[in-house]
């Protein structure tokens, strides 16, 4: 837990990725092309990418997408969980200062997007784990955000996001308090 909460503090001190890549963190737009501070997330969106999860880094290529086909300043989501040849890591989209471009009307809130597509996989325990600690980490660093503010993009959109086979909403928030680190 630790961990997680020193690398959003790195974060937002630095504007720098801890994912190794060493890329800055860009300002991101809501789709109108204005970067807008988020001064407090209001809560937390799960999404997954709806793309086959590989080792190797697929963070750049959903920057690539959201970039050059939404039109978009940088990604869309604040964090994104995913394999690599070392294993599973977090990397960081947007800034958490800032405003993200993952949910109409949720934008206030933190987009962590877990890549793979679980409406025709089964998400990694690892992954999952790696999912519960960044919530965890979240909820540490914002005192205005509990276990409610948590959802899952399906709860405001058609979307099946974060997929038909990801665990319940509810079992994900037992796993929060349940399995501690």
């Amino acid at each position: 837990m630790r961990s997680v909460l020193l690398m959003f503090t790195f974060i937002l001190a630095t504007g720098q990725s801890t994912h190794g890549l060493g890329l800055p963190l860009l300002l991101g737009d809501n789709g109108d092309g204005l970067v807008k501070r988020l001064h407090k997330p209001t809560g937390i969106v799960i999404h997954h990418s709806a793309t086959r999860d590989t080792s190797s880094v697929s963070f750049a290529a959903i920057r690539d997408y959201h970039i050059h086909e939404k039109h978009w300043e940088d990604i869309g989501y604040h964090i994104l969980i995913e394999d690599t040849e070392e294993g599973v890591e977090i990397f960081t989209g947007r800034g958490l200062q800032f405003e993200g471009a993952h949910a109409v009307g949720k934008n206030d809130k933190i987009g962590v997007c877990v890549v793979g597509n679980f409406d025709e996989d089964f998400i990694s325990t690892e992954k999952y784990q790696k999912l519960l600690s960044v919530i965890r980490g979240l909820l540490m660093m914002y005192d205005n955000i509990n276990w409610e503010g948590v959802e899952y993009h399906n709860e405001s959109s058609e979307k099946s996001c974060p997929g038909k086979l990801f665990p319940p909403k509810s079992t994900l928030l037992s796993d929060l308090y349940i399995y501690p680190e």
